[in-house]
């Protein structure tokens, strides 16, 4: 009796237009619910051979506002210039993974990462974000260095384990913008267009998974490809679940730039012809020192 989820949406929002239309946008507040996720659920023993059951159970719900504006600063015969931007601010939380509340249940592992084996680092659970990283709590010595192997006793039973881990940040942004402008000029024309992420979080696997200092030769005695913060952790061994892995990954990146020129009425006036030239993925402003801040998992 698997089917489909369903996604319900109620949202209110403004056109709006000054200037005769020269400066137009629109601004929607919206609640999205998605019913009926798919999850395994434990059942009663003897239920099957797995005690768990596939089925329609879970509920998300995401809730923001989204604002754009686009204006045309110039507009004359020769000569024409436009700017756009928008922004979207969003709340994402799970409110249903079971067929009864079980406040022992703690979610879906996801997050596959490298090292080890079937090692996860994110995790679905109800009242968190989707996909909200699964961590410890790294301690710190007085010069703020991670202390290899050493946690917080979350807990507070005198010793580490899977207990202590905790949900530290999610993957998604809390905003995402956008900005363009294309700018004309007679025959010539030039635009670009870019992003920018706020509030998103990514765990840093190749530091994570090869920046020990157990990992700075190869059994044959070449040196290995050392990452960058193997000196900074100095750890002997991974630590794959420290917090510290998990870093601010917001980011500025601009995407295109293209800058072109049309000639005109060619061959006898029944050709236009536009040459041009486009670069993409100009660059990326960001603090995290990953190898992109924008990873897909």
């Amino acid at each position: 009796n698997i089917k489909w989820e369903e996604t319900t949406t109620y949202n209110v929002g403004i056109d709006y237009g000054f200037i005769n239309n020269r400066i137009t946008g629109t601004i929607d507040a919206y609640y999205r619910k998605t019913d009926d996720l798919i999850n395994f659920i434990p059942v009663p023993a003897g239920t099957n051979l797995t005690n768990m059951l596939l089925t329609n159970v879970g509920d998300l719900e995401n809730r923001g506002i989204e604002f754009s504006i686009e204006g045309r600063i110039i507009s004359k015969t020769d000569l024409s210039w436009k700017v756009g931007f928008n922004a979207t601010y969003n709340e994402n939380k799970i409110t249903k993974l079971t067929a009864t509340d079980d406040p022992n249940y703690l979610g879906v592992f996801t997050g596959g990462i490298s090292g080890g084996v079937g090692n996860t680092i994110q995790i679905h659970s109800v009242g968190k974000p989707a996909s909200s990283f699964f961590v410890y709590e790294q301690v710190y010595d007085a010069n703020q260095k991670p202390i290899e192997g050493l946690y917080v006793d979350r807990n507070n039973d005198g010793e580490i384990t899977g207990d202590d881990r905790y949900h530290y940040k999610k993957a998604a942004p809390d905003v995402f913008m956008g900005f363009n402008s294309m700018l004309n000029y007679k025959e010539w024309d030039f635009s670009f267009g870019g992003r920018i992420n706020l509030g998103n979080y990514a765990y840093n696997n190749v530091w994570s998974s090869g920046a020990t200092l157990n990992n700075l030769y190869w059994s044959t005695g070449y040196m290995n490809n050392v990452p960058s913060n193997t000196l900074d952790t100095r750890f002997q061994n991974p630590e794959f679940f420290s917090d510290y892995y998990v870093k601010n990954a917001s980011f500025l990146r601009l995407d295109n730039i293209s800058v072109g020129r049309t000639f005109k009425n060619l061959y006898n006036e029944k050709m236009d012809i536009r040459l041009y030239g486009t670069v993409q993925n100009v660059f990326v402003v960001s603090q995290y020192k990953g190898l992109d801040p924008e990873v897909g998992n």
